[in-house]
């Protein structure tokens, strides 16, 4: 039976290395529209310590504490109600919406829309490592 919480490393101030905490938070709910991941990689880019730093604030405006990290792989462990494009089992990886807590976690829910399959060919590690760079190769095209 899975407990009801996790480890999540949070930032509760804007700041260097060492504003970021290891906590224990409740695992999210995902909604009717979003998947549980159990995250089992997750990748690290400027993104993150621009957020820690706190220069995407003014355009984010991310409540505090919040958990850092966007590119994610691992398995769905549950569904909302109206997901029926993915099922508990399923190894995916995903690069979620910015605006929300991040992968730096166990657990992470995710718009099950943002969620694609993992190639098997890929590591965790490797697919964690994709959704980010994929995005912004994506923009050159």
């Amino acid at each position: 039976m899975m407990s009801n919480v996790m480890k999540a490393v949070q930032i509760s101030d804007f700041g260097g290395q060492n504003v970021l905490a290891l906590n224990t938070v409740d695992i999210p709910t995902p909604k009717v529209d979003e998947v549980l991941i159990k995250v089992r990689a997750a990748s690290v880019n400027p993104v993150d310590w621009k957020i820690r730093e706190g220069y995407l604030q003014p355009l984010l405006n991310h409540s505090l504490p919040l958990t850092l990290g966007w590119d994610v792989a691992g398995e769905v462990v549950a569904t909302g109600d109206n997901v029926t494009s993915l099922a508990i089992g399923d190894a995916v990886y995903s690069r979620p919406e910015i605006a929300n807590n991040g992968s730096y976690a166990e657990y992470i829910a995710v718009s099950a829309d943002e969620v694609a399959i993992k190639p098997a060919s890929l590591s965790w590690q490797e697919a964690a490592g994709v959704p980010l760079a994929a995005d912004c190769m994506a923009s050159f095209e």
